[in-house]
């Protein structure tokens, strides 16, 4: 590299940069080729220094050797030769200052998901027959952590030896589409628990995996065909679809999920998988984005590692703690079998008895009622107790419970007019005044400070 250098340093700095298109110069001294080719003049020494330092850093020898030669004058050169591989190099300049960050990135991205790989593989849970499917989950995690770590793997040893970024964008495109499959079935999974099949899984995967095999022509040399680009925009527009088509089962199951939350709680009670709607909302809106660089090839290379290395890391720590929060979350993601297929009269006749004498003795004025503990008071099974709720009072749980209390709040707030609105809170089975106010807001349409206000000006 010295020895370069030292050569390179007596070239005569010149002017200013002319470009020629059509110059068909007979001067054995300044005739680049037999075809129109263009004459480099650079304006300083120092700047031809720093281009020929640019080259070096990304061809090593090959870019020493070439571009000595192209700022050697010695007639005996094949000057068109080098002068095409001088403005190869100046294409690349431009990505240069991308690639290099993307690369870091890259490699930290494939050690964290091999780490968390890892810690789905080895970590305990509690034996217990709830969690079986919990643990398959964990094998999925972690065959999908570990594609992605090797699929980067190849693509930062591709980036090192020059591949160019078709494939890159084929890489993305694939691992995108086989973690949609995967995470839409685990999500789904950590929220009704006998949902997870690894045959469904399997029958999900097949047309993804043919898609993928059908693609691999872009690692290769011959990549550039039409059989290629058709195969890859027909992994494209599949992804599209499969977008939108495991949006709408994953929202359906959702939302049952939530109704059910809604049926066993009537208090102010945290979700604790409320992450699992947040990471696959976050799947969702990447999704666009990656069809928008496939297509567009914007300059986000080194962002994508970076956004890996933070859902992952989130959703792994997230996911790891749901065994831990199993007793919390088990009463409703685990469905109870029904005592009989359908609602016999006697049986709802002898609920609604119950509710009645129930509601009298204002029992829903206790706090921290839940869907079980009532109906092991009126010893039925708590899923045909919410069947019949939902049915009959054509509520949920939630929303039977607390338009009780609301109801019972307002008699208290009108007949005894000192008494604060924490201590009303408190006596209708309120621990939380917040909640209690947007639980009356919802029910009258007003705050209870409105409402009492307007009581006393009366």
């Amino acid at each position: 590299m010295t020895n370069v250098m030292h050569e390179l340093a007596p070239i005569r700095p010149i002017s200013r940069i002319y470009l020629n298109n059509q110059t068909n110069d007979t001067d054995e001294n300044n005739n680049f080729s037999q075809v129109s080719c263009r004459n480099i003049f650079f304006e300083s020494h120092r700047q031809e220094r720093s281009v020929f330092m640019h080259c070096c850093a990304l061809q090593a020898n090959n870019a020493a050797r070439y571009g000595k030669a192209l700022f050697d004058h010695r007639p005996r050169i094949n000057r068109d030769r080098q002068f095409t591989h001088f403005i190869n190099v100046i294409k690349i300049q431009d990505c240069t200052m991308i690639i290099q960050p993307y690369l870091f990135f890259a490699v930290g991205a494939c050690w964290v998901s091999f780490v968390l790989a890892m810690l789905f593989l080895f970590t305990t849970d509690p034996k217990i027959p709830e969690l079986e499917n919990y643990r398959s989950a964990k094998y999925i995690m972690a065959f999908a952590y570990l594609l992605f770590c090797l699929i980067s793997l190849f693509e930062i040893l591709g980036k090192l030896k020059g591949i160019d970024r078709s494939s890159y964008k084929t890489s993305i495109l694939i691992i995108s589409v086989f973690h949609l499959y995967l995470f839409t079935h685990v999500n789904i999974s950590l929220i009704e628990l006998k949902y997870l099949s690894y045959r469904k899984l399997f029958y999900h995967l097949i047309p993804v995996i043919i898609l993928s095999l059908l693609n691999l022509d872009n690692y290769t040399l011959h990549g550039d065909g039409k059989f290629t680009q058709i195969m890859h925009y027909s992994l494209l527009l599949f992804y599209a679809i499969s977008v939108v088509c495991s949006a709408f089962i994953f929202f359906k199951h959702y939302r049952n999920y939530k109704k059910r939350f809604e049926n066993y709680y009537t208090g102010n009670i945290a979700d604790h998988l409320q992450w699992v709607f947040i990471s696959y909302l976050g799947i969702l809106l990447a999704s666009p984005c990656i069809i928008l660089f496939i297509l567009l090839s914007t300059k986000i290379i080194a962002l994508v590692p970076i956004l890996v290395i933070l859902f992952f890391t989130g959703y792994a720590i997230n996911f790891l703690n749901y065994a831990h929060i199993f007793d919390h979350i088990e009463p409703f993601i685990k469905e109870e079998p029904k005592m009989l297929p359908k609602a016999a009269p006697l049986n709802y006749s002898q609920i609604e008895n119950a509710i009645e004498t129930w509601e009298k003795n204002k029992s829903f004025m206790q706090a921290n009622i839940t869907l079980n503990t009532l109906a092991t008071q009126f010893s039925t099974n708590r899923t045909y107790l919410s069947q019949y709720i939902n049915t009959v009072k054509q509520k949920t749980f939630n929303e039977w419970i607390n338009s009780l209390r609301i109801e019972e709040a307002k008699k208290l707030i009108a007949a005894n007019k000192k008494m604060t609105l924490e201590e009303i809170s408190e006596i209708v089975g309120y621990t939380d005044k917040s909640y209690f106010s947007k639980c009356f807001q919802k029910y009258t349409g007003t705050t209870p400070k409105k409402w009492k206000k307007s009581l006393n000006q009366r």
